[in-house]
């Protein structure tokens, strides 16, 4: 395994189970320990010059490092003390990322970070995912036979990769960094070695036989079996493995710009990228390095991820990066079966999906349920006539609950064998466990003739021989883009993803000690095989088989492999062709990439792809033209937005679809196109709908660990974990939140305190009787000078009347798409008559600020955004005694930040309750919170 470059298993550090946004703003995953660790930032600094000494500001070899802070106006800041820091990674090349990455000792210095003289941006360590293949895993104990490489060669086949083989084109002049978890270079169809080339930190070697994905990603780029047939994509590409994972948990993104880093100055070529994080922005640091190295030449291919099941709006980092060739999945065209033979006469063979051929002696069959439609078979724990069943080929009807349900009771009553009796929907491949040791799914009319024998009093046994498998066609997704591909687009409104190749059941390399070899799914799986095609692409430019010397810049390899890509349909019916916001301009035709040189174009319109019965119009001017060598010629298109009944502008519906250009010569390019249907600007931010990830509505306060939501002004006594605990959603991503801490100085009247939530977490008893305090005692600390913000408070404001609550309202989404309705500013409520009061109040602080924040999702890791408040804000460590509240503020999609909007020292703009949506800030106010006296 020649040169791998960097392997880093003191990643093992498990960051958090989610992975993704963290610094101050959390994702929310019902742990309260995650609040501990605020402070991990990415920053980016201006390069060196006369006046910044970057030596100076930040050399710091040890665990903390001192610095006086300085703001950008060269002013320095009087009230406060050093800043105690440790320098995690630093970033020297300033062609990619100047800057490093940092853990403060206190969270609230984060503002006094971005004042720093030549500190050009501050952004939250992203917390990145272990790669998570889709679906079932599949592990093959010995070698795979011939039969079952057939799969493999569709999957080359189906792309082209197999006719630039035939043409002597295999990748060699390249050279490929992966960057996963590791690989086992010990498996003999890798090589089983790797390069004295290599600068291992801080192990011996990138070995990893704990970690599979990364040996799975490296097969399908590279493997070489010339024994068994197995061939990567770009078998003679010089592959190199960046290690950024250990065994366990997941990684940070700075250790992944830090690999990419090194891949860059190592002189990669190419490279393959297999994990990720939720990202709306193309600015995120990994993808704003991903851009800055496809800026140098080099190819850089990222799966494009596997939230398909979130819906739209829901992209990965680095794939969201500038001229980064981000690609999504196609399921493979064929299933690899086994056959079982029904000891019956004239009974046919039985396939079976299952990972190996069992080699079992001929056992009887036994059915947990008499009925062929019983719904929940093997649901409830068997009856207690159930005979052992450790005999037994124990058949089971798919469907009712869930697969680990039937496995366990079926283990309960002795099973050692399941064959679980399909239903209509697609096959899968079982894993053992509950006891279990082998399992396999046979189809539904297997299934219901294997029961019919049983009630007709027939012994039906099954022989499992040791033969080959054989291949099936895949006739429930074969060929059409993966459900779990993830959604676009940005909310830059960019194409998440540039292409598609094979990713659904991927036959490749697992560490030997684990079986040899695996099927697996995910866009994991078709970014290294893309990688590898884009091999073979750089191999053909350089044996000057283009027709030109001139080299492949990224953006002509992505144009290249958009315009002969294949659109590709989202079932099997073949009904539409799938979104562009999903599939890019299609499945990756890597041979026509190559070989494509069309002269002359007939254009015609394909049309968009109407997911309703209501299309876009495309005019094309001109429709059809001549070319001469070396001319351009501009094709003028103009689209109108779909209308009629079915698209909902309050929906924010996606339009797309492929203009194909013929030739003459009988050559056909596609190009991919994309709209919203919609002014993103007058998207919703804040979920304030009650009910719909939680039963009480967001944003809320709640009262530390009580699970309580606050509704009345209460007083905190800020310790024990009696912290006032923000909870909020994003329907659209954010590129700026800020959590600021405010004053509670206005005059209050009824209607003033707004509410989290009218209800109490059903999982607590609501509060009885609910907690009422005045705003009288004790009084409001104001500062002693209006210029001194950020001064010590002093002086005391008056007494203030008692505040009554305001009645609370419950509402709900109205007719739902993928992001249920996401209704504009013009057409809903404001958050709370109390905005109209913010002017009146002072900022004493921010709690927290995070930049390019994804939406959030239904899921259990990305559902929630949580803040707690431990009574301290940025300059100032904790508050005076007095009353205040949480100042929630989202910067609106097409708004721009300034500095000022950074550092939360000016007071939030007026929010007019008759806004139409023009202000940039979306904003929400917290019941008051009391800070007691020490």
């Amino acid at each position: 395994m020649p040169n791998p470059s960097l392997s880093s298993s003191n990643a093992s550090i498990d960051f958090m189970p989610w992975g993704y946004p963290s610094g101050l703003v959390l994702p929310h995953h019902e742990r309260r320990d995650v609040f501990n660790n605020h402070t991990m930032f990415s920053l980016n600094l201006e390069a060196y010059n006369q006046h910044h000494d970057r030596r100076g500001l930040w050399d710091a070899r040890h665990q903390k490092a001192a610095r006086r802070i300085t703001r950008r106006d060269g002013e320095p800041q009087q009230y406060v003390g050093p800043i105690y820091f440790a320098i995690r990674q630093e970033f020297p090349n300033k062609r990619l990322f100047f800057g490093l990455s940092v853990t403060l000792e206190h969270a609230y210095d984060l503002s006094m970070l971005r004042h720093m003289r030549g500190v050009k941006s501050v952004t939250p360590i992203s917390f990145v995912r272990r790669p998570m293949p889709y679906g079932n895993k599949v592990q093959l104990v010995s070698k795979p036979s011939q039969h079952q490489l057939v799969e493999c060669k569709n999957n080359l086949a189906m792309t082209g990769v197999d006719k630039l083989h035939a043409m002597g084109i295999d990748g060699r002049t390249s050279k490929v960094a992966i960057i996963d978890t590791g690989v086992d270079w010990t498996h003999p169809a890798l090589g089983g070695c790797f390069g004295k080339a290599n600068d291992p930190m801080p192990d011996a070697d990138p070995l990893s036989q704990c970690g599979p994905h990364g040996t799975h990603v490296t097969g399908i780029i590279g493997a070489l079996d010339s024994k068994y047939k197995l061939t990567g994509v770009a078998p003679g590409a010089q592959l190199g493995m960046y290690r950024v994972f250990g065994c366990q948990g997941g990684t940070a993104d700075d250790l992944l710009m830090k690999a990419m880093e090194a891949a860059f100055e190592d002189g990669a070529d190419i490279v393959s990228i297999s994990v990720g994080a939720p990202a709306g922005w193309t600015e995120t640091p990994t993808a704003r390095m991903a851009s800055n190295i496809a800026k140098e030449g080099r190819i850089m291919v990222v799966a494009s991820g596997n939230d398909g099941a979130v819906g739209m709006f829901f992209p990965s980092s680095p794939a969201v990066g500038r001229d980064v060739i981000a690609v999504g999945s196609i399921d493979s065209a064929l299933f690899t079966v086994f056959n079982a033979t029904v000891l019956l006469p004239g009974a046919n063979a039985i396939p079976y999906y299952a990972p190996r051929a069992f080699r079992l002696p001929a056992m009887p069959v036994y059915a947990t349920a008499a009925d062929a439609t019983a719904p929940r078979d093997a649901c409830d724990p068997l009856p207690e006539y159930v005979p052992d069943l450790s005999p037994y080929a124990v058949l089971v009807r798919r469907g009712g609950c869930s697969l680990d349900v039937k496995f366990r009771h079926v283990a309960e009553s002795g099973g050692k064998m399941i064959l679980l009796w399909n239903s209509a929907l697609p096959p899968i491949y079982l894993e053992a466990g509950y006891g279990i040791a082998n399992a396999a799914v046979i189809g539904a009319a297997d299934g219901a003739w294997i029961l019919d024998q049983l009630q007709s009093g027939n012994n039906v046994r099954l022989a499992f021989p040791d033969s080959g498998p054989t291949t099936v066609a895949n006739n429930f997704t074969g060929g059409t883009v993966s459900p779990f591909s993830s959604y676009g687009p940005t909310f830059d409104l960019l194409p998440p993803t540039d292409v598609s190749a094979p990713g659904g059941l991927i036959l490749s390399t697992w560490p030997v000690n684990l079986g040899n070899y695996s099927i697996l799914s995910g866009t994991s799986m078709s970014a290294p095989f893309t990688a590898g095609a884009a091999a073979l692409l750089l191999q053909a430019q350089r044996q000057g088989r283009l027709g030109t010397n001139v080299p492949l810049t990224p953006k002509d390899i992505i144009e290249r492999l958009r315009s002969t890509a294949l659109p590709a349909s989202n079932s099997t019916k073949g009904v539409f062709l799938e979104t562009v916001a999903k599939q890019g301009s299609g499945l990756l035709q890597i041979d026509k990439a190559v070989l494509y040189t069309t002269v002359r174009y007939n254009y015609q319109n394909l049309g968009p792809v109407p997911m309703v019965a209501t299309a876009a119009s495309v005019m094309i001017s001109p429709r059809q033209l001549a070319l001469d060598p070396s001319e351009t010629f501009t094709v003028t298109l103009n689209f109108t937005l779909p209308t009629g009944r079915d698209v909902d502008p309050g929906l924010f519906p996606v339009f797309s679809g492929f203009l194909r250009i013929s030739s003459s010569g009988n050559e056909t390019l596609t190009v991919s196109y994309m709209g919203l249907g919609a002014d993103l600007s007058t998207i919703k931010m804040l979920d304030d709908k009650s009910g719909m990830s939680k039963n009480y509505a967001l944003p809320a306060v709640l009262i530390g660990d009580t699970g309580k939501v606050q509704r009345l002004p209460r007083m905190y006594s800020f310790k024990d974990g009696d912290l006032p605990l923000l909870q909020f959603r994003l329907v659209a991503g954010s590129r700026l939140t800020r959590i600021d801490i405010i004053e509670n100085v206005a005059q209050a009247r009824p209607g003033d305190v707004p509410f989290a939530g009218s209800v109490v977490d059903q999982d607590v008893p609501a509060p009885n009787p609910p907690e009422v305090e005045t705003l009288t005692d004790p009084p409001v600390p104001v500062p002693t000078d209006p210029n001194d913000v950020l001064a010590p408070f002093t002086r005391r404001a008056a007494r203030v009347a008692t505040a009554a609550p305001a009645a609370a309202t419950t509402t709900s989404f109205g007719r739902s798409g993928i992001l249920g309705r996401l209704m504009p500013p013009s057409r809903r409520t404001t958050a709370s008559d109390s905005m109209r009061n913010i002017n009146a109040s002072r900022v004493v602080g921010p709690i927290t600020s995070a930049a390019l924040l994804p939406r959030n999702s239904f899921d259990q890791s990305y559902g929630i955004y949580a803040v707690i408040w431990d009574g301290t804000v940025a300059g100032i460590g904790r508050v005076q005694p007095g009353d205040y509240k949480i100042l929630l503020r989202t910067l609106r999609i097409g708004a721009q930040a300034s500095d000022d909007d950074m550092q939360s020292e000016t007071a939030s703009q007026e929010q007019d309750p008759n806004d139409s949506g023009e202000k940039r800030w979306e904003e929400w106010l917290s019941p008051v919170i009391r800070v007691p006296s020490q």
